[in-house]
Formats: structure tokens, C-alpha cells, sequence
């Protein structure tokens, strides 16, 4: 009886000899590591050498003079976006996204690739390895910091063709019907006292910032003493993202949390961080500043999970849409819009200066009711210090 593992055995090459540069694959291809990449090669032995040696020629070859390759592209971008983060016009998680997109197309295209030679077909074929294996709306956004990335090229002259054109961006309609199919990111009121009452310190003053106000982990993380009114009961954090102004009124039980938190506030590692309102035991950010480490999602996720609501689609940023789909039966979206951030960028936005104060407390009011049952001030939660 035949094994049926002997007919991938029997394709495999031998080496002709032991310093045979090559290494045989068992699918019948050569594979060899230069500079850190792995390369392919086909053929018999003596044919797949050849082609081993043609690639080193091409990698070691003079770059043809006044010729843009992707390596210059993806470098002068990368360093034209690191200062703008210097400067404070880009945030670093923004920058981070392109970086990752540069990696991608980096690797697409390998780094000698002429510029000049992109063609239609090579934004169809880029386009496929940005949408493989991820979701509609990542797909979307990979597509989205690629496309900026080439238009920045183009608009700088460092190609002629508009290739950020060609890479086709994920319709509406398959946005829509990914959406529809995704879990719901919304918690009852009933889950999120469920997580309010289990919380610690830190962990239950950011939840309550994350449905008093619609902040999210990154605001948490970022927030400084120097936005808070906790005498009057505000907070005119702006929006770390887009830099959008935000206002709110903070409930009683927030006050309580976050005057509670502060007290207990663990000695961060970095001084520059001694300002910072939340800072973790071990003295380091909840979300790291390049934004690679998110401490706060994992700590929610463990208190989901322990109090029993975590599912898929909850997530701490499910507070944030929370706040957001509640606060809209307040019937004030352009106070909503404050609160969280959101830019307006209708023609009333123009005309209009300011909001006045009675307005977002109505939003908080309104929200407030729907979490506890009765309005701010009376009905809450007092709290138990828990470690």
C-alpha cells in the first residue's frame, strides 16, 4: 500500500553535493535565505542554481542613476510622516498604520522595484494582498493609508502615474452587508453596572468615562489631570485622534471615581507621565504612546469575562458606541457630536459658536437615566474601593 506522504517524499531534489548553495523543498522547489528574505527557485538543480545566481546579480546591481525605486518611495514618506508626529499634525497611531502598509507594499514589491514599471495589473495584484484574509472594514482601511501613501508620491513627483487611483477601495455595499453580519458591539445597561460594581479603581472610573463621555482606550490613557474640572463636574479633553474639541459634563458617581483613582494613582516609571490621570501597578501607560501595547483592552476584556458578559463584538470601546447610540434619543445630536468628538462639517458648523452647557448636561442626564434608572444626582452607585 502506498503511503500518502510518499508522493510529496518523491518530489523532493536531492543536493547534487553537499555545498550545493540550495536547499531542497519537499513541493520540488529550492529555497534560499538572502539578506534576511527567503527566495524560490524552480527548475532541476543546475537550472534553479542559475536562477539562485541571477538573483544575486540583480540584488547587488547599482541602482541606475536618477531611477525611483519603491525603497526611496516608502523612505521618504516614512520620514516626511515622522515629522509631522514630531510637529503634532499626525497622531502615532496613525503613523503606525502607514508603517504597517509600507511593510506590506515593501515586501509586494521587494525594495529595487522601479517605480516607474507600476501598472494597473500591479494595483490589482497589491490590492488582493491588503484584502486577504481580514474583514470589509479593515480591508477598507488598508486600502485607505496605501492609497495616501502613493498619492503622496504622486502629488511630490516621485512618479508620474496615478497609482493610487488604480487600487479599486471596498464598495458600500460589501461594507453594508459585513456590518450587518458582524456581532453587536452594544451592552445593556444592566452588563455595564454588572462591570462597574466589579471593577477596580482605575478599571471603574475609565468605564464611567467610557459611557458618561464616549471615551475610548486611547483617551483614557492620554487624559491629564489639566482637562478636568472635577470642583464643577467637566472635562475639555480634546479628541487625541483628530485633535477635535470635546466637552462633558461629568456625573456624580464619575467625580467620585476619578477622585478616588487619583488618590490611589501608582508613581509611573517616566515623569513626563506624572500629569497622566490613569497610570497601571506596574507604572507605565494603559496604551502605550506608538500604541502597540493596549494594557486597559486586555484588563477589560479579564473583567468581561470574569463578570460574564464578554462575548464577540464587546470590547471597552463598546461603551464609547454605546454612549453614542443612547445619548442620540436625547434629541441633541449636535451636543452628542460634542461630547464625543465627532467633526461637523455641515454649513451650520460655521455659523455656529458654541453649545451652550445645559445642552451637554441634558446629554449626560439623558444617559445617566437610561444606566441607572433615575437622573444625575440621585439613584447611583457608590462604590466600594476595591484594589
Amino acid at each position: 500500500m502506498t503511503h500518502p506522504t510518499d508522493s510529496r517524499r518523491s518530489s523532493k531534489p536531492e543536493k547534487p553535493s553537499p555545498d550545493f548553495p540550495l536547499t531542497p523543498r519537499a513541493d520540488g522547489r529550492w529555497m534560499k535565505r538572502i539578506y534576511g528574505k527567503l527566495y524560490y527557485f524552480t527548475g532541476t538543480a543546475d537550472e534553479a542554481r542559475a536562477k539562485y545566481e541571477a538573483k544575486l546579480l540583480e540584488i547587488a546591481a547599482p541602482e541606475p542613476a536618477g531611477e525611483t525605486q519603491i525603497r526611496h518611495l516608502l523612505e521618504a514618506f516614512a520620514v516626511a510622516k515622522e515629522a509631522d508626529v514630531e510637529i503634532g499634525q499626525l497622531s502615532r497611531n496613525t503613523f503606525n498604520g502607514y508603517r504597517r502598509m509600507c511593510d506590506i507594499v515593501y515586501t509586494h514589491f521587494g525594495r529595487l522595484r522601479p517605480v516607474a514599471s507600476l501598472t494597473r495589473q500591479d494595483a490589482d495584484a497589491l490590492r488582493l494582498r491588503l484584502c486577504k484574509g481580514v474583514g470589509a472594514k479593515t480591508q477598507q482601511d488598508h486600502i485607505t493609508r496605501t492609497r495616501v501613501v502613493f498619492k503622496w508620491a504622486y502629488d511630490r513627483e516621485l512618479m508620474t502615474q496615478p497609482f493610487h487611483l488604480w487600487i479599486k477601495q471596498v464598495s458600500m455595499k460589501t461594507l453594508k452587508r459585513y456590518q450587518a453580519q458582524r456581532p453587536s458591539r452594544l451592552m445593556t445597561a444592566d452588563e455595564i453596572r454588572q462591570l462597574i460594581d466589579a471593577a477596580t479603581v482605575r478599571m471603574r472610573a475609565m468605564i464611567l468615562l467610557g459611557i458618561n463621555c464616549g471615551f475610548g482606550g486611547t483617551d483614557c490613557s492620554d487624559l491629564t489631570t489639566e482637562w478636568l474640572d472635577l470642583d464643577n463636574g467637566w472635562h475639555t479633553f480634546a479628541r487625541p485622534k483628530t485633535g477635535e474639541p470635546r466637552r462633558a459634563k461629568l456625573w456624580p458617581e464619575t467625580v467620585a471615581a476619578l477622585q478616588v483613582a487619583i488618590s490611589q494613582r501608582p508613581r509611573p516609571r517616566n515623569t513626563a507621565h506624572a500629569d497622566r490621570v490613569f497610570i497601571t501597578r506596574k507604572g507605565t501607560l494603559y496604551v502605550s504612546e506608538d500604541r502597540t501595547r493596549d494594557s486597559l483592552g486586555r484588563e477589560f476584556t479579564t473583567l468581561a469575562r470574569r463578570v460574564g458578559v464578554a462575548r464577540p463584538g464587546v470590547s471597552f470601546y463598546s461603551l464609547r458606541h454605546c454612549f453614542e447610540t443612547v445619548s442620540g434619543d436625547a434629541c441633541d445630536q449636535v451636543a452628542t457630536n460634542l461630547v464625543m468628538g465627532h467633526a461637523d462639517g455641515t454649513m451650520a458648523a460655521n455659523y455656529r459658536h458654541g453649545i451652550k452647557d445645559d445642552r451637554l448636561a441634558a446629554v449626560a442626564d439623558h444617559v445617566h437615566r437610561w444606566l441607572f434608572g433615575a437622573p444625575m444626582g440621585r439613584g447611583g452607585r457608590t462604590f466600594k474601593v476595591v484594589g
